[in-house]
């Protein structure tokens, strides 16, 4: 006996519309990036943004010796350059005409690809300003075939299903000559999964170890300059940074450095505070990591505001 069940219905039955949204999963929020002021008039060689760095030390309680030991306004001026960042969307013609109202596509076909290039332009804009300019987005903990767990799991943000990695044996080092392919991103695991080819099947390009640090193809030092640049972790040497030498004054220069890793959360923000305000700083705004946001949050218990 035959009866009218789904599988005999399904070529009469309608596609049910009722005003569904594409929800986007991308990360959206930027917060430093909002926050830094923008200039959109670069223009010429490089910018000089000049800075005093000390007074003149013609002093002295004895004229004669406040006479003999004068000296000039200390004065720096960093020169600096522009880095590019490309970010392309290509549509058909046919799609973008297939696309173009609600009633042919829940999303118009170029608005989407085109605000996706902007938004990828955005999210790499927004992972530089924290990095040094090497193209570094993360480090290789461990790699079997051809999963990759990062030495630092909260970096997975930085990756994305179709990117095109290389790996460097040091940071901003040359690149192996094997590129990988990511296929698939464990964000709670903190793990990626590389291929040799797009969409390929899981597997180790040739001579990536652990401790690799891993940068997006054409990203390798060509980078802008993030906090990790200005603000380096150790003082800074004599090279030349942005025509300046740092070394003659590594806090004015370099930013100050403080070392909070033997105290809470809440002691080493105290105490870094300190240290900037004794050089004359004026700390207003914090910027941490989500799980030291959260250790700052119990660290204060019930005084949070």
């Amino acid at each position: 006996m035959a009866i009218l069940d789904m599988s005999a219905m399904n070529a009469a039955l309608k596609e049910l519309y009722d005003g569904q949204v594409v929800e986007d999963l991308v990360y959206s929020d930027n917060p430093t990036l909002a926050m830094l002021p923008k200039k959109t008039d670069f223009g010429g060689k490089y910018k000089p943004v000049p800075v005093i760095i000390g007074v003149s030390q013609g002093r002295s309680s004895t004229f004669a010796n406040a006479l003999a030991n004068q000296s000039a306004v200390d004065v720096e001026s960093f020169l600096i350059t522009r880095k590019s960042d490309y970010s392309i969307a290509e549509i058909s013609n046919e799609t973008m005409l297939a696309s173009a109202t609600d009633k042919m596509a829940f999303l118009e076909g170029s608005k989407l690809f085109i605000d996706g290039a902007i938004r990828s332009a955005t999210l790499s804009l927004s992972s530089s300003i924290f990095r040094s300019g090497t193209g570094s987005i993360g480090q290789v903990g461990s790699i079997a075939v051809g999963v990759i767990t990062l030495a630092n799991r909260a970096e997975v943000v930085q990756f994305e299903k179709n990117q095109t990695l290389n790996a460097c044996a040091t940071d901003g080092g040359a690149a192996r000559a094997a590129v990988g392919y990511v296929v698939a991103v464990n964000r709670s695991a903190g793990t990626i999964t590389v291929a040799a080819s797009m969409g390929g099947a899981p597997a180790s390009p040739a001579l990536w170890v652990a401790g690799d640090y891993l940068v997006v193809e054409g990203d390798l030092n060509a980078k802008m300059s993030g906090f990790a640049a200005w603000i380096p972790d150790a003082d800074p040497s004599a090279t030349p940074f942005f025509g300046v030498d740092r070394s003659t004054d590594t806090v004015r220069l370099g930013g100050n450095r403080y070392d909070g890793s033997s105290q809470s959360i809440e002691e080493a923000l105290i105490d870094a505070s300190s240290q900037i305000a004794e050089n004359g700083g004026k700390p207003g705004v914090g910027i941490v990591t989500y799980a030291s946001f959260s250790a700052l949050e119990k660290s204060l218990g019930s005084k949070v505001q």
